[in-house]
This record gives C-alpha cells, sequence and structure tokens, in this order.
C-alpha cells in the first residue's frame, strides 16, 4: 500500500503523524514532500506527486486538507482539517500589502525551512488565493464517488476560530463521516515532549480507518 500525506503549515518530511505510520506500517511506503505554501504551486507539485506514485489513499493533516481534497480517485482521510483556513488566508490577504506586515508576521512565524519544513513566507501572493483553490477542494470532493473521512480533536484550539470547524465538516460531507478523538491540532493534549497520545492516536484510530477504507 502507498500512503501520500500532505502535511500541515510548517511541517514537511520530518512531520510525527507519517514518521509513526511509517514505523507501525513497515511493509506499506510512506510519501511525505514538503510543498509551498503558495496555493497555487502547492496544488502543482501534489497533483505532479499524485501522479508519480499512484498512491491507494491520501491522508490530509491540517492546512494539507484542503490539498488533499482537490484530489481524486482514491479514499480520503483528513487529521484536523483547517477547511476555512483559506477564507481566513484570502480576506486577510490585502494586510500584507502594507508596509512592514510581512516583516513583522516573519518575526512571529520565522520562516526557517529548516528539516525540510515549509517555509512560512507570508506575502499577498502566498495568501490571496486560497479561497479558490478551497473552492476547488470542494468542488472536486463532491463529485467524488471516493470515501472522506475526518479525525477531530475535542480540545482543537482552532475549532474557537472556525478555522477548523465540525460544521463546515457536516455541511461538506454528512454526518456519520468524522469523528471527534482526544486531543488538540496535534491529536495530543498540550505540546510538550510525550508523545504517547499521537503514537495512540495513529495506532487506534488512523491505521485502522487507513485499512478499512483500503479493504
Amino acid at each position: 500500500m502507498t500512503i501520500l500525506y500532505l502535511h500541515g503549515m510548517g511541517g514537511g518530511t520530518a512531520s510525527r503523524i507519517p514518521g509513526y505510520l511509517a514505523e507501525f506500517l513497515p511493509d506499506d511506503r510512506i510519501v511525505i514532500r514538503t510543498y509551498d505554501l503558495n496555493p497555487a504551486t502547492a496544488h502543482h507539485q501534489i497533483a505532479s506527486w499524485f501522479e508519480e506514485v499512484r498512491p491507494d489513499i491520501v491522508i490530509g493533516e491540517s492546512l494539507g486538507a484542503t490539498h488533499a481534497l482537490a484530489l481524486d480517485g482514491v479514499p480520503v482521510i483528513l487529521v484536523s482539517p483547517a477547511l476555512n483556513a483559506g477564507i481566513y488566508f484570502s480576506c486577510l490577504s490585502p494586510l500584507t500589502l502594507i508596509p512592514g506586515v510581512p516583516w513583522l508576521i516573519a518575526k512571529i512565524f520565522k520562516p526557517h525551512g529548516d528539516s525540510g519544513r515549509q517555509i512560512m513566507r507570508f506575502n499577498f501572493k502566498n495568501t490571496w488565493k486560497w479561497m479558490y483553490y478551497r473552492r476547488l477542494a470542494r468542488k472536486t470532493s463532491r463529485r467524488s464517488a471516493q470515501p472522506h473521512f475526518a479525525f477531530i480533536g475535542d480540545v482543537d484550539g482552532y475549532r474557537k476560530t472556525g478555522i477548523v470547524s465540525v460544521r463546515t465538516w457536516r455541511r461538506w460531507f454528512g454526518n456519520g463521516t468524522y469523528e471527534i478523538v482526544p486531543g488538540n491540532h496535534i491529536m495530543k493534549h498540550g505540546h510538550g515532549p510525550d508523545d504517547s497520545e499521537r503514537i495512540a492516536f495513529v495506532k487506534d484510530k488512523l491505521i485502522p480507518k487507513i485499512l478499512e477504507l483500503t479493504r
């Protein structure tokens, strides 16, 4: 089995969940590559990888959910799907044209891109087209005959902002297509070094769902 894993914002080849998938599914191929923050560039990168690796299933984490839903032909699993992030990016993109704002954002997010991570350089070019790709994800997923399933943390802080929204998910895919699981946006409580909760999520929730949808 080949799994194409699309990381979240600021993630990359060293992201934890696909690393655990590779550990617990040693006989399977886990493909994760760092895509660009610019949605147009990322869309073409990911479409090319999709054709290259021909995965049996696609997993999209956080911001990667939008890109995952824009693919068709295989089942899709979303982890902490940030379906409404594109609305925020597009609506706030004019602010990046104000002198000094990109510099301030860079100070906050520190776009290092180290260890194969996505470079978080926010500017007008990288943000204003997100609404278009959100609509593309919606259109593609609606016409797809493949199953879509999401895991959403019960204490995910992004649910308060609407970036991660159970209501949006239900409106797009209906009831019975998601599960609320223990954890925050990264599938654990807190951000400390103990990763036992995230490991438990991968072993007890994510892998069984992968096997279910690829039978």
